[in-house]
């Protein structure tokens, strides 16, 4: 959800421009396209680089370009 998404992104980077570049992509692409960046990476190790909020953004472009 939007909830989590953001809640994510804040906690990782504290970057308020994260947050608001997520919820642009969501109104963009649709919670669907969220919901599957999120599991693509919510499998990944914790301390991977691809855990983090700009790999999110650009998966989520990825699949919403796809």
């Amino acid at each position: 959800s939007r909830n989590s998404v953001s809640r994510r992104a804040c906690e990782e980077d504290k970057n308020p421009q994260t947050l608001k570049t997520l919820i642009e992509l969501e109104n963009q692409y649709g919670q669907a396209v969220i919901e599957e960046a999120m599991a693509k990476i919510k499998d990944k190790n914790p301390d991977n680089p691809k855990r983090s909020a700009s790999y999110l953004i650009n998966t989520i472009k990825s699949i919403g370009k796809q």
